[in-house]
């Protein structure tokens, strides 16, 4: 995908924290009674295939008349910029809209704005203090080729993991094993880099019923992957997070029982740069519909 033109000056944040409630019972009560077995929550492969299943039980149809499909993410990040001697705490919230007609070959529409202006920890007053915004960009471009190669055919671009095109996604294998060989091996053997692309794709909403649910099936096969939590909201929406990890850090991504992708999470899983195990340093929600060009649903 071509790279974003607009300047970055901070990265995009939120902070997380985890909670543990422990429930004590008297010795007396379990002496008494012996509790039915509680059921042994789905593991990974359980989980997408029935994300695959859903998927390919209800195939996308096309927006009726004067409506287009509607994609947005809402992107927050936090991250520990270098600051003289020391670090601060950047924090950082982004939208992407995208509106794309039935007919993939007219114009689509992206507009990418902040979702309030970036904020940075001030040690000195123990708050975040609001940064400069950065102006909204909007494009429009037939067949989402927002910044188009001059010569070339927007609408036949190869495409990749993060723009997947219809020639793209044309010469995905149709096998769910040789699709991760084929995720793995675009990623240079990194798996985390391989459910990365594989979030990537899922987040544009633009692959049919039948390769996604081919991915799904892809990344049970995906070696380390695992429930990390049956239930995670995102948004206004609920599902399960699986989650790979590794070099301290992992990520998160959320499908829901209907087999729709609800976005990723990125958290530490060691201490860095100030930050404890277990802050969220990156969550993307993906919110999608059918909505005339520039509104939403």
């Amino acid at each position: 995908m071509p790279a974003d033109p607009r300047p970055r000056r901070w990265p995009v944040t939120v902070l997380g924290a985890g909670l543990i409630v422990a429930l004590v019972l008297p010795l007396g009560l379990l002496a008494r009674r012996v509790p039915a077995p509680t059921p042994a929550a789905p593991g990974p492969a359980a989980v997408l295939e029935a994300a695959a299943a859903a998927a390919e039980s209800a195939p996308g149809t096309p927006p009726p008349p004067g409506l287009m499909r509607y994609v947005a993410a809402r992107r927050v990040t936090l991250e520990a910029v270098p600051d003289g001697d020391h670090r601060r705490l950047v924090r950082t919230g982004m939208i992407t809209e995208e509106w794309i007609p039935a007919d993939r070959r007219r114009p689509w529409t992206q507009w990418i704005r902040d979702d309030g202006p970036p904020q940075a920890w001030d040690e000195r007053t123990g708050a975040y203090t609001a940064g400069d915004p950065v102006p909204a960009s909007r494009w429009s471009a037939r067949c989402g080729a927002y910044f188009p190669v001059p010569g070339a055919d927007p609408c036949r671009r190869p495409g990749l993991w993060q723009d997947p095109t219809p020639a793209f996604v044309a010469g995905l294998p149709g096998d769910p094993g040789a699709l991760l060989a084929r995720l793995r091996s675009d990623a240079a053997g990194d798996d985390l880099e391989a459910l990365t692309y594989a979030a990537q794709a899922l987040s544009r909403d633009l692959l049919p019923s039948r390769v996604r649910a081919t991915v799904y099936r892809a990344l049970a096969l995906l070696p380390g992957l695992g429930v990390t939590a049956a239930r995670c909201t995102l948004g206004r929406r609920t599902g399960t997070a699986l989650g790979l990890g590794r070099g301290g850090e992992r990520l998160e991504i959320v499908v829901d029982e209907r087999g729709a992708y609800l976005g990723s999470i990125r958290r530490l899983t060691a201490a860095r740069d100030g930050l404890a195990a277990g802050t969220v340093t990156d969550t993307t929600e993906i919110t999608t519909g059918l909505a005339r060009r520039g509104r939403t649903p």
